[in-house]
C-alpha cells in the first residue's frame, strides 16, 4: 500500500467462482486491498463474501445496475475507488453478415 494511510480500494466485476475475477478478487483481498466484488448474480460470489470481501450486484450493461453499484461504493469509500478490473462480459453470438446491421441498430456506426 506504499505510503498511504487509507486502505486502498479495487472493484472487480465478473468475479463468479473459479474465473479470473475471483481469483484476482482473493489475490487482492490477500495483499490488504477493500475489494468490492460483483457479478450479476449474488449466489455466485457468496463464496468470497464468507472471507471478508464485499460483494455486491452489478450487470454492466444495466445502467441501474452500474449506478447502483456506483452509489454503495462511494458510500463504503467516501468517494473514491483506486483501482477498477472490468472482468465482466457481455457475449453476443452474431454472423459477420448480420454486423453491420447489429452495429447500425446498436446506434455504434452510422450510414450517411
Amino acid at each position: 500500500m506504499s505510503g498511504k494511510s487509507a486502505q486502498q480500494t479495487v472493484l472487480i466485476t465478473g468475479c463468479s467462482k473459479g474465473g479470473i475475477g475471483d481469483a484476482l478478487a482473493r489475490s487482492f483481498h490477500s495483499k490488504g486491498f477493500k475489494v468490492f466484488a460483483s457479478a450479476r448474480t449474488l449466489s455466485k460470489i457468496s463464496h468470497l463474501k464468507a472471507i471478508g470481501i464485499s460483494v455486491l450486484v452489478l450487470d454492466i450493461v444495466d445502467p441501474s445496475s452500474v449506478s447502483n453499484a456506483v452509489d454503495v461504493i462511494k458510500i463504503a469509500t467516501g468517494g473514491t475507488l483506486d483501482i477498477l478490473v472490468n472482468n465482466a462480459g457481455a457475449g453476443k453470438i452474431i454472423t459477420l453478415l448480420n454486423k453491420e446491421c447489429y452495429l447500425i441498430e446498436q446506434g455504434i456506426l452510422h450510414r450517411y
